[in-house]
């Protein structure tokens, strides 16, 4: 047997070995997926105070507000999302690349929106208003598929 073919074999049976977990993309729980939307309106939000800043409007207002009002649930959320990455092997630089992914995409979906900054300033007033508690239920409301979610009772549900 060459060595190549040899390398093959046993590669072959290391992948063989694996668990199929290990083998697939991962799906999210249902924590982890309201992480990942609530990180995606935050983002969501900022771009809309950056780039609807320039009408003169109470958008960055809007988004002061929001911030100040959600700092503990966006902080709590940023842990989430760290250990969600942490308990897939996956790092802190890992997860900036979710987020300038997810960044990207809320760039260019903003692109396609007729009236941007008018929908958007009315997402920041309600957003302004919210309690801690509503947070979630907003975010789910506003971003039903979080970018990069892959539910687990789907992926079950394709078997």
């Amino acid at each position: 047997m060459t060595r190549s073919v040899f390398l093959a074999a046993v590669l072959a049976m290391m992948l063989a070995a694996l668990p199929a977990a290990a083998t697939q993309p991962a799906c999210h729980s249902p924590a982890e997926i309201e992480a990942m939307r609530v990180r995606q309106l935050q983002i969501d939000l900022w771009l809309a105070a950056s780039k609807c800043s320039e009408t003169g409007g109470t958008v960055a207002v809007y988004y002061n507000v929001y911030v100040e009002r959600s700092r503990r649930a966006l902080t709590e959320n940023g842990k989430l999302l760290n250990e969600m990455f942490a308990r897939r092997g996956k790092g802190v630089a890992d997860l900036d690349h979710y987020l300038t992914a997810m960044a990207n995409d809320a760039q260019i979906r903003s692109q396609s929106v007729a009236d941007y900054c008018r929908v958007q300033t009315v997402t920041l007033e309600r957003a302004a208003a919210l309690t801690t508690s509503e947070l979630p239920a907003f975010a789910a409301e506003i971003i039903p598929s979080p970018f990069g979610a892959a539910p687990c009772h789907l992926r079950e549900a394709g078997r």
